[in-house]
């Protein structure tokens, strides 16, 4: 009994031993708990706030760039460390705002192009403006239903009407009918040819005008319907000055014809009234014949006056009749033909030039502007002639050495309507013409400086249909 209530009581101190080292290890145990507990609640604080921060200000940072590129601070980049998505994020707003610099820059150089660009399109624009209002031709732009857009003061003069009275308005309102019929001729030429030249002639304030008109299609219309430039070159003195020419001619000529039998007349007057004083000596008593020796010698002194008043009127139409000197000079003909024909380039759509050069011809002596302007004149009324023609336009122009005759034959032949047979021999005269405005001063003109080349020329069927000028030169 005793030894078992010795065991009951150290096992009683042993439980109370026990007891109190329970207690102490919940006190541990609830200590490392609370511990664990405040580390794990710290550490997840940490880590939400190291989350946080590499998300936010990395975002942070991108809206302050992006209010810096709204304000214009291209300049501004975003600084920040960020990896996956964000770091990819921030490396593209930092390149998309380089290259936003990039692109104003270049935007801006840009625009510093294109201001210069316009200042020189404007100057340009006032130079051209200048000119065009400064030049003796005149220009007008109009469209298909024939308002007037655009007239430059040489057309004002021309038309003799002021700006605002020509402006925004059609052609029938500032023109005659007959005007306004050569107009739409004018305009159907256009569509046929591309570019056509007539010479019209109307009357402005009691005056007659010679105007030459070039109708262009407007290749660049600023609207989609199609438009139209007239240049208009005044021949009125040119006409003059031709017509001038031509009498010059015809007092040449007259000249001539008057001045061969003043010499005889005179000459015979004397003549006669020596013999006649010889036949009154041997007949002095005879009173009828001192009254016809009175008589004829009142004849004579009227005739030796009148033929000096004669001769001195020759010589005032020798003067005037005085043709400009021709200055020959070595000119490559082929050349010279091959630059007249260039003049017409753009001009001749519808038409075919054909040209047959003899290679054999080398340098003539002619005067080159007065050759220059046979040839144009030549090649106008051969494209007159085409125009109403219906079948396919063509002009040759054929030149050709003739060793034998040591001659020159340059042969312009065309297929128009031709010439009617009746009028080959006037055509070379002054004042005569096939057209219907034609001034018949043209031809006289060529064959005038053609007979001062010491050569000829002539005109003849072109058959099967239309007309051959033909000229001669010396080689």
């Amino acid at each position: 009994m005793t030894f078992h209530a010795i065991q009951v009581e150290e096992a009683s101190k042993k439980y109370e031993a026990i007891k109190g080292g329970v207690s102490q290890l919940q006190l541990n145990y609830f200590s490392i708990l609370g511990v664990t507990t405040l580390a794990v609640v710290l550490g997840f604080l940490w880590l939400g706030t190291y989350i946080a921060k590499k998300i936010t200000v990395p975002l942070e940072a991108l809206a302050e760039g992006s209010r810096e590129l709204a304000e214009g601070n291209l300049d501004h980049r975003v600084d920040v460390s960020a990896v996956d998505e964000l770091g990819i994020l921030v490396d593209s707003f930092n390149q998309m705002g380089e290259e936003i610099k990039q692109n104003r820059g270049k935007l801006e150089l840009a625009n510093a192009e294109l201001r210069e660009t316009n200042v020189r399109l404007d100057e340009r624009r006032r130079y051209i403006e200048t000119i065009l209002q400064n030049i003796a031709t005149g220009v007008i732009s109009i469209d298909e239903a024939g308002v007037i857009h655009a007239v430059n003061e040489a057309a004002l003069r021309i038309l003799q009407v002021s700006r605002d009275n020509i402006l925004n308005r059609s052609i029938p309102q500032v023109a005659d009918p007959s005007l306004y019929q050569e107009f739409l001729t004018l305009k159907k030429r256009a569509h046929l040819y591309g570019t056509y030249r007539k010479e019209i002639t109307f009357k402005r304030k009691g005056r007659q005008l010679h105007v030459a008109a070039t109708i262009t299609t407007n290749p660049v219309p600023l609207k989609d319907e199609a438009e139209y430039l007239i240049v208009l070159d005044d021949l009125t003195e040119l006409i003059k000055a031709e017509k001038f020419a031509a009498w010059q001619e015809v007092a040449k000529r007259l000249a001539h014809e008057i001045k061969n039998p003043l010499t005889p007349i005179q000459l015979s007057a004397e003549r006669v009234n020596k013999r006649f004083e010889k036949v009154v000596q041997n007949h002095a008593s005879s009173e009828e014949i001192l009254d016809f020796q009175r008589l004829l010698g009142e004849a004579m002194q009227i005739i030796a006056t009148e033929a000096d008043i004669l001769r001195t009127l020759v010589e005032e139409f020798s003067r005037f009749a005085r043709l400009p000197i021709c200055k020959p000079v070595p000119v490559r003909l082929n050349k010279l033909i091959e630059e007249t024909l260039a003049l017409y380039d753009g001009s001749l759509k519808k038409v075919e030039i054909q040209k047959i050069f003899d290679s054999r011809i080398g340098e003539i002596k002619v005067d080159r502007e007065q050759m220059q302007r046979v040839f144009i004149n030549l090649i106008d009324n051969s494209l007159d002639a085409l125009a109403e023609s219906q079948v396919s336009r063509r002009i040759l122009v054929r030149t050709h050495l003739n060793e034998g005759r040591e001659t020159i034959t340059i042969q312009i032949e065309d297929n128009g309507n031709g010439i009617a047979p009746q009028d080959y021999e006037h055509l070379f005269l002054p004042y005569f013409s096939t057209k219907k405005k034609g001034t018949g001063l043209g031809l006289a003109i060529v064959r005038q400086i053609v007979s001062e080349h010491k050569g000829f020329v002539r005109a003849e069927p072109n058959l099967p249909r239309g007309t051959r000028f033909t000229m001669e030169l010396p080689a």
